[in-house]
This record gives structure tokens, sequence and C-alpha cells, in this order.
């Protein structure tokens, strides 16, 4: 099977996130972070860490929120720039009809839109109302094409939107660095403490495997990765 058929059978797609799991994600350490949180001033003075930075071990900035009401009520200069940001403008307005040129009854040069009942002098105003009687599918559109943490952060900082904060349910180590960095990237809490590398992972009470972080890394793994033949 290639890896598009068998992400497309979710029994098999599972077993793959479970293999990456378990290859990938070490021990449970909620039990020792726990105590840290409970005593962070006073840990940070003996571990000698930087307890600012430290309270990101236990909670984590949320944009996802607050940027897609941002974006549910953008214009479209907004929604060009958050595109641009994470794929392209137009990607997101590819279904837009395009305005086209007629006569109107009096001979006169002028560019329409049909399906849209749009008639303008100006071609670019025709385009721009074509454009403004879409939004709603431009902006469905441009919410699809954020695909990562790291992206709503990169966008809630841009316009200067005030996040939420995700509370981290449980901590994990990390045994090799390059998986730290792989969950970093996808814009997990991820941190050093004690000489262990740790994920604070923000879900709970079901398999790591099940998390859609970890569902979009597995995705993203080569087609020739080993694991996809492990379950052929």
């Amino acid at each position: 099977m290639t890896k598009q058929e068998i992400i497309a059978d979710e029994s098999k797609f599972q077993r793959v996130c479970g293999l990456w799991v378990s290859r990938n994600i070490g021990e449970c350490v909620s039990s020792l972070m726990s105590d840290v949180g409970r005593n962070l001033e006073e840990c940070s003075k003996i571990f000698d860490f930087d307890y600012d930075e430290a309270l990101g071990w236990f909670q984590s900035e949320d944009y996802e929120y607050v940027v897609d009401s941002f974006i549910d009520d953008a214009d479209l200069d907004d929604l060009e720039t958050i595109a641009d940001m994470v794929g392209d403008w137009e990607d997101a307005i590819a279904d837009v009809p395009l305005s086209e040129a007629a006569e109107d009854e009096d001979g006169e040069r002028v560019w329409v839109v049909p399906s849209l009942g749009i008639c303008e002098t100006d071609e670019g105003d025709a385009d721009i109302g074509a454009r403004e009687a879409s939004i709603e599918k431009i902006r469905t559109k441009v919410k699809a094409m954020i695909t990562s943490d790291d992206e709503y952060a990169e966008i809630g900082r841009h316009f200067n939107l005030e996040c939420d904060y995700t509370e981290v349910y449980e901590h994990w180590t990390i045994p090799e660095r390059w998986t730290a960095s792989l969950l970093r990237d996808h814009g997990q809490v991820v941190f050093d403490f004690g000489g262990l590398t740790i994920w604070g992972r923000r879900t709970t009470g079901q398999s790591i495997s099940i998390d859609g972080v970890i569902r979009r890394i597995v995705s993203n793994l080569d087609d020739d990765h080993y694991l996809w033949s492990e379950v052929q």
C-alpha cells in the first residue's frame, strides 16, 4: 500500500501513528513537573532557571480562536496579507469569477460579472466587487490555509491580537533532539529541565497517537519512510 492509501485507511493510519509515538515519545514525567509547578519560584532558584520562561512549561499561547474570529470579520486587504503569510492569495481567490468586457445599452464598454450581478465601468472595480461578494468563501479558504500553531501565532502577533492561553496537561520526555525540534516546529511546548528534554502535552484523556499534532507529523513523513512498510 502507498502512504496515501494507508492514510485513507483510518485503522492502518492509527497503527502508524502508534508506532511513531512508541519510538519517539519517552516516559511520562507529569508528576515530577506537577511538583515543580507547585513550587516554581523556589525551584527556579534551586535549579537556576528563568522563572518567567518556566511559566511557559505549564501553559502556552493559543491564537487559533482569536485568529479565526479575526478572519470572520477581516476585509480583503487583511485576508490577502494572511493568505500570503501562510500560502498564496491567488489560491484563496481562485474560485471568484472574473469580470468580462461587455457593452451597456448606450454602447459604452463596461465590465460585468453576470453571476454576481456586477457591472462597473472599471475592470478593477468589477473584480474587487466580485471578491467582496464572495468574501465568505474567501475567508473559509484563508482559514484552511493555516495548518499549524506557529502560523496562528505569527498571524496573531502580526495583527497585535490578544491570545488565549492553553493549559499543559501532561509532560513527557523526548529522547531524540530531532523529535523535540519537530514538535517545536509544530508549535508545541518543548523545554529542557534537569538534563531531560520534555514535551508539554496540551491534551489528555486519550492516546497520544490520536493527538492532532502527532497525526500531522506522521502525515508529513516521507513517502518512503520505513513506518509505512510496517503496516502493509
